[in-house]
């Protein structure tokens, strides 16, 4: 089969579901498509399929010509499942909010059917009246797609015309019946009310559908012509007397109803002390070769060059003890504490991914601090499925999680080029001939002040203003809000900061310019300067704040501010003469706010989309929890 040279798909004036149907069927790639109809016919539909272009097109979904012949192709869903009064399919219809959402979220559009959201319901009657009004549905509009043809220059009224239905059965893993011994697809060729119905449409030429392979999980293209209807009808399967199945993938495998069983953890997963296996050293190196591991966020500590006490009994699942963490592993590797547990899947009755996901779900309250896994988490029940079924749910989670992993690369990929399109921003802002001075002679410095711990408390009036809270031009207190009540007159006198002093953090790790990020201070009245942090606070006769909190961000200034960098290898520093002896440029006041313009203007937009890509990203664990949970609830 070839697509049309140059045809662009996905555009506003064309459609591409017809060649992307055609694609993810294979039929691009060679597959086999079934023609049950005559051998005239099936040499005709082929010749058209083979020797043509397809085109897509827009009402109908596309078209193939060939000499003075058109092959109109119309493509629609059909399922089982509920439909909207025109017509159309509720799966369908809640699919594509679905794939939408997800699309402007990734800012890509994903691959792959979403419809785990849905909760709807089908039938084997729902699914043939379906087929019939959705059908009828689009036959009305068959005298308009020739005329649209012809106005297009396509055919003219001399053209012999060839109508072909593309009914695309989309239910998740297609509309299914059971004879109570095996399982079997529905086939519209073999249905004694579709083909009732459908010898009575004698304006559509061919239907071409589909239906899924269990035993290899591919899907099977086929052809069945209006003229070959009547005598279909002598080898129609009775699919009405069967029953028939739910498309909950948890109870259908090649041929059989599976059953899933219930088992506690504990009998699925037996667990080894990690004492053997823990670090000696906590002297990393990246050039080594065995990870330490941990089973919270940060899951690889470093790596040891040490050789003993090596895990390699594999794949395991390594279990926070306290906080009931967990993480997939698959590699050797050290632990550093006693406080997680290993646990070694028993394969006889479950897959390791398929557990470690399947954990990933449950809801457990783990804000006491003690152990869990022998008293309490591995006698949670869970029902496990036959391996062959575990196999097709852990496929289909490593492919939407893939997908969603893919959608979080590209986002973070954007974000981290925001970055640079900052700092030019910025650095390209203060490039000219300005008068420059030292900001000891326009500003002043005051450094921060170590408030006690024990004066901590929420019902504080003042917020202490730390390192971790200021970050490049805002305030983040979303891990980390401390309040006060250590505000004497004194202190309040030497550290409550003002409108417009711009904070700079001191402190961060050496080399890698993690710190020096600037945040001015606006309508906030009642911050007080943390140690580590110094604010600047400016003749604003001569210097406008808002400028220099973007002067002090730009790489021209950081390149000073780390000039003076001084600590160990872990920890760098930087003191307040870096922050006062720096000769910096000071245009006049119109000129910086020209430049406080012309930046704000640059970087609005900038901004906008970093917070986008920040929800985004802070939606992703929501995201990937949804996916397991549907997943082991059969609706993926």
């Amino acid at each position: 089969m070839k697509k049309r040279n140059g045809s662009k798909l996905n555009t506003d004036n064309t459609r591409a579901e017809v060649t992307e149907t055609f694609y993810n069927w294979g039929l691009f790639q060679g597959t086999t498509v079934h023609y049950l109809c005559t051998k005239e016919e099936a040499s005709d539909i082929h010749s058209f399929l083979h020797q043509g272009n397809l085109t897509p097109f827009e009402r109908p979904d596309g078209y193939v010509k060939r000499d003075n012949r058109v092959l109109i192709i119309e493509h629609f869903a059909i399922d089982g499942y509920d439909t909207y009064p025109n017509g159309g399919s509720l799966l369908s219809a809640k699919e594509s909010k679905i794939k939408k959402a997800i699309s402007n979220l990734f800012i890509s559009n994903p691959e792959g059917s979403y419809s785990t959201l849905l909760g709807t319901t089908n039938s084997y009657e729902q699914f043939i009246q379906n087929c019939i009004d959705r059908f009828a549905n689009h036959y009305t509009s068959i005298k308009e797609y020739k005329e649209h043809l012809i106005a297009e220059g396509v055919a003219d009224d001399n053209t012999d015309f060839t109508v072909c239905f593309l009914m695309e059965e989309k239910s998740p893993i297609g509309t299914l019946v059971t004879d109570g011994e095996s399982i079997m697809p529905v086939c519209l060729a073999h249905s004694k009310e579709f083909l009732d119905f459908f010898k009575k449409m004698p304006e559509v030429d061919y239907i071409f559908s589909n239906v899924l392979d269990l035993n290899t999980s591919k899907i099977i293209p086929y052809v069945f012509s209006n003229k070959s209807a009547e005598l279909l009808l002598s080898e129609v399967i009775d699919y009405k007397s069967m029953q028939f199945l739910s498309s909950d993938p948890m109870f259908v495998h090649r041929g059989f109803v599976a059953e899933c069983r219930e088992y506690a953890l504990g009998d699925l997963l037996s667990y080894v002390q990690p004492t053997p296996y823990i670090v000696s050293s906590t002297d990393y190196n990246d050039s080594y070769k065995t990870p330490v591991l941990t089973a919270g966020k940060t899951f690889i500590l470093g790596y040891t060059n040490e050789t003993d006490g090596i895990f390699s009994q594999l794949p395991v699942i390594i279990f926070d003890d306290f906080t009931t963490a967990s993480k997939y592993v698959d590699f050797p590797f050290k632990v550093k504490s006693s406080a997680m547990k290993i646990l070694i899947p028993d394969t006889t009755k479950v897959l390791p991914k398929f557990i470690f996901y399947r954990m990933q779900i449950i809801s457990f309250d783990s804000s006491t601090h003690k152990r869990y896994w022998i008293q309490q988490y591995s006698k949670i029940k869970v029902q496990v499925s036959p391996i062959p079924m575990q196999e097709r749910i852990v496929a289909r989670i490593e492919e939407m999680l893939s997908q969603l992993d893919a959608g979080m690369e590209t986002l973070k990929k954007t974000k981290a080029q925001l970055a640079v399109y900052r700092q030019a921003v910025l650095k390209e802002a203060f490039v000219g001939d300005y008068p420059k001075k030292q900001l000891k002679d326009f500003s002043k410095a005051i450094s921060g002040y170590a408030f006690k711990s024990s004066k901590y408390s929420t019902d504080g009036d003042y917020i202490v203003v730390k390192i971790g809270n200021v970050k490049e031009r805002h305030f983040d207190f979303s891990r980390d809000l401390t309040k006060t009540l250590e505000t004497d007159e004194s202190i309040l006198e030497k550290y409550l900061l003002q409108r417009g002093d711009c904070l700079i953090t001191l402190t961060g790790s050496r080399g890698k310019r993690d710190y020096g990020f600037v945040a001015m201070i606006g309508d906030q009245n009642n911050y007080l300067l943390n140690q580590r942090v110094a604010a600047l606070r400016f003749d604003q006769s001569v210097a406008l704040p808002e400028f220099f909190q973007y002067y002090l961000a730009s790489p021209l200034y950081r390149d000073m501010f780390f000039s003076y960098e001084t600590g160990n290898v872990g920890q760098g520093n930087v003191g307040i003469k870096a922050l006062l002896d720096p000769y910096v440029i000071l245009p006049d006041i119109v000129t910086q706010k020209r430049i406080v313009e012309d930046v704000e203007a640059r970087l609005s937009v900038c901004d906008s989309i970093d917070q986008t890509i920040d929800m985004a990203l802070q939606q992703s664990e929501a995201m990937r929890q949804s996916i397991l949970k549907e997943a082991f609830e059969g609706k993926l």
